[in-house]
This record gives C-alpha cells, sequence and structure tokens, in this order.
C-alpha cells in the first residue's frame, strides 16, 4: 500500500494533516479498512478511497483522536466569552448573530461548552446573538451528538453548580459495563 498515496488523499479531500503521525498506525487503519472490506491488494484500496467518500470518511475516522468532554479547554472558553465574543459582537452587521463553527467536535462536547459558557455570560440573549455548529468527519460521532446523551465520565471537569445547571441524569447504565467509565447515569443537556 502506497501511505504517503493515502495520506494525500486524506489531506486533499478532508483536510486531515497525519504528518507526526505514527506511520504504523496509519498502516494498520488501512489493513483494518481492507479486512473490513475483504480486500488484500494496496492498489485495490488505494482506487477504492479515491471513488468512495464513505471509505475515506471509515478511514479518518479510525485514524482521528476522539478525545473529548465538557469544559476540556477552560482557558479556551475563557478566550472566547471574555474577549472574542465582545469583539466579534461589536463587528458583527446589526442584528446579525455572530457564528461560531466548532471544528472536529466529535460527540458534541466542545460546542455544547461553548454553548454552556455564552449561556452563562450573556444568559438569554446569547440564543440570538450566536449561531453554534459543530462539524465532525465521523459521521457516527455527530449523530451522537445530536442524541445529546453523555456518560459521568464527559461531565468529569464541568463544576457542580454547572453539572446541576445545564444536565439531567437519565436511565442508569448497567453497573456490570466492561468500560468503568460507562458506569453511572448518561446525562442530557
Amino acid at each position: 500500500m502506497n501511505l504517503e498515496a493515502a495520506r494525500g488523499l486524506l489531506q486533499a479531500r478532508l483536510g486531515l494533516r497525519l504528518e507526526g503521525q505514527d506511520e504504523a498506525r496509519l498502516r494498520r487503519a488501512i489493513q483494518q479498512r481492507m479486512t473490513a472490506l475483504g480486500l488484500d491488494a494496496g492498489a485495490a484500496y488505494l482506487a477504492q478511497l479515491h471513488a468512495d467518500a464513505i471509505e475515506l470518511a471509515a478511514l479518518a475516522g479510525l485514524l482521528t483522536i476522539k478525545e473529548t468532554y465538557f469544559w476540556r479547554e477552560p482557558q479556551h472558553l475563557r478566550l472566547v466569552t471574555g474577549h472574542l465574543a465582545p469583539l466579534l459582537l461589536r463587528g458583527r452587521a446589526a442584528g446579525a448573530p455572530v457564528r461560531i463553527l466548532s471544528a472536529g467536535c466529535a460527540t458534541g462536547e466542545e460546542p455544547y461548552s461553548i454553548a454552556m459558557a455564552l449561556r452563562e455570560r450573556y444568559a438569554a440573549s446569547s440564543a440570538r446573538l450566536f449561531r453554534i455548529e459543530g462539524v465532525d468527519l465521523d459521521s457516527h460521532a455527530i449523530a451522537g451528538a445530536r442524541t445529546g446523551r453523555y456518560r459521568p465520565y464527559a461531565l468529569r471537569a464541568l463544576a457542580p453548580d454547572l453539572r446541576a445547571r445545564w444536565f439531567t441524569p437519565r436511565l442508569t447504565v448497567p453497573t456490570n459495563s466492561p468500560n468503568p467509565s460507562a458506569r453511572g447515569s448518561p446525562f442530557t443537556p
């Protein structure tokens, strides 16, 4: 398999830059996708990547980092609410909302964190002042974000008052779950 050709395609089509990423990781991801498709020739898989956007996204999904949780970068939220939002509000067209894009948002914790921080600062008027959109290469992650259901581990950096204000506990996950971070109650915003 021509790894450089696969890297170039991921960058050209999806904007995903893999410089500095471990070659073995890319090779494993490609092999995993080839096995899933029943392909044994690298050239055939490369042709599949060129022809099939869904397959390209599936490969990208194996290569992107999915580490996310609420209030992950509090200093960035303070920068947005204390400096960038006021600056952007002053420069916007009358009545137009400030549009915020959270790229690579995975399951939505970052755009939800931005929305909560703006709501904390601007109260109910934040709904008309800002439009936040989250996007990700992984359609499964975006589908998860749309459900608005989160495990307690995703809320680990939230102060208890924010957790109480913005989330509601829902159904209990079985305590025999093999993933310790999945145990407990999922939360919904």
